[in-house]
């Protein structure tokens, strides 16, 4: 008998997990990363996506994956100024899809990109069942997804972690202003519970003068500087903040693992893209740097040790620990994203395109390179049509070569106010091939690299 899940990405919980919701851009921007869910998509699943997910993109991907029997249902995100964008909105626009009945008859699970108590209310509310063991790992997801709680956990088994001082709203400003003013001069501030680098600022002390760093560096004399700070709290979704002395690193990677009720699965290790504010851009897989290798094995036991805690009080799916590695070689955890983040849609996609070798036991197949980036800037709006006849046009489409090598797109054209991007997926056999094809890809659509916090490894 063929078991149904429903795949809805609630990105927006991640980013603010009172379950109120995201607004604006922000909205949007969530919308366009939640579209992902389409390559999760399996045979006999349901997929909702945002009524601003091209429908050339959908079946674009459905086409890559062979993917049949697919139901595909749909949710509004209103306007860009109005009304939130959260689970509640969400279910409540989905029941009203042509295709809700035979949805509901299929009785499917409930396939979240976040277990949370808010997608699960929503997804009861809307007359889903939601087993008793998916609502006991949303409350371990609660928990774990504050950052402090993860430091403290580290801590009472002594992995290491940076020195961090923890910030409730009402004390930030004072509390940063007093360390900016004593023994540090660059700070990195990040909610307890956000993701994808949402609400990271870095703040440094240029003698009599500071500098605020969110999308670019203002520097500013001290009042203006407070009022700032004071600013950045009461626009944000956030009542409390880590503060850690900004590293200086040689590379932050993650890694990804799976945990069932039985056991705990390392999958793989990813180099993280990140620009110059520490945003998170994409991908490369697999990693070849000594410098990071050599931790691999410590990291596997630390990942296991954690895990394996979460999994006894009811942790089930995927999840990422996000490390680094400084200049001088030493290794700290930085947090764990217990969801599915930015890495299994494209790995996921990646299972279904083509027959990949598989050794045993292994998530991600042998003998490939990928590099996925999921803001490459357009310097022009355009279609998903028009970007995908720019790749057909360079013979860059994966299709177009057998599917051993070539180009993917992962993530529509998307146009904002503050943003003008598309998301690609670079694949071939080796990373340096991959790099060629991602290079390429760059290239015909006029597109700059911009500025990344590491040298891009080739």
């Amino acid at each position: 008998m063929t078991k149904h899940s429903i795949h809805v990405q609630n990105i927006f919980d991640a980013l603010n997990d009172k379950g109120d919701g995201v607004r604006g851009e922000l909205k949007l921007r969530c919308a366009r990363l939640q579209d992902r869910v389409v390559s999760l998509a399996r045979p006999g699943d349901i997929v909702a996506v945002s009524y601003d997910c091209p429908t050339l993109f959908v079946q674009y991907l459905l086409d890559l994956m062979h993917a049949q029997d697919i139901m595909i249902i749909r949710y509004k995100c209103q306007d860009r100024q109005h009304g939130n964008l959260m689970a509640d909105s969400v279910f409540r626009s989905l029941v009203t899809d042509p295709n809700w009945d035979k949805c509901k008859k299929l009785r499917p699970s409930v396939s979240p990109y976040m277990k949370s108590i808010a997608i699960y209310k929503a997804a009861e509310a809307a007359s889903l069942e939601v087993s008793e063991a998916d609502w006991k790992a949303a409350k371990v997801v609660q928990r774990i997804n504050d950052k402090s709680e993860f430091y403290k956990e580290c801590e009472m088994i002594g992995l290491p972690i940076p020195i961090y001082y923890l910030a409730a709203k009402a004390d930030f400003v004072d509390q940063a202003m007093a360390l900016l003013d004593g023994k540090y001069n660059s700070l990195y501030v990040r909610p307890t519970r956000s993701g994808g680098g949402v609400g990271n600022i870095i703040i440094e002390r240029h003698n009599m003068k500071y500098s605020f760093q969110e999308k670019s560096p203002v520097t500013l004399g001290r009042s203006d500087f407070v009022s700032r700070l004071h600013t950045y709290l009461h626009t944000g979704l956030w009542e409390s903040f880590i503060i850690t002395e900004l590293l200086d690193l040689h590379a932050s990677p993650g890694t990804l693992f799976h945990v069932d009720a039985e056991s705990v699965r390392v999958l793989c290790h990813t180099y993280q893209i990140l620009n110059s504010h520490r945003l998170f851009q994409g991908f490369l897989y697999p990693i070849h740097d000594e410098r990071i290798t050599k931790h691999f094995s410590f990291i596997e036991r630390s990942v296991c040790l954690l895990a394996d805690a979460w999994r006894k009080d009811g942790f089930r799916g995927y999840a990422n620990i996000d490390w680094m590695v400084d200049k001088d070689g030493g290794c700290s955890l930085a947090e764990v994203n217990p969801r599915q983040t930015a890495v299994v849609p494209p790995l996921s996609l990646i299972r279904s395109i083509a027959d990949w070798h598989y050794a045993e036991n292994t998530f991600v197949p042998s003998g490939i390179g990928i590099i996925t980036k999921d803001y490459v800037k357009l310097q022009r709006k355009m279609t998903f049509d028009h970007a995908y006849q720019i790749f057909k046009k360079a013979k860059l489409l994966i299709e177009q070569r057998d599917f051993s090598e070539g180009v993917v797109i992962t993530m529509p054209p998307f146009q904002g106010s503050l943003i003008n991007s598309i998301g690609i997926m670079a694949v071939a056999q080796d990373v340096s091939s991959a790099h060629e094809i991602y290079d390429s890809a760059l290239q015909v659509l006029d597109s700059p690299e911009g500025e990344l916090l590491f040298e891009f490894p080739r």
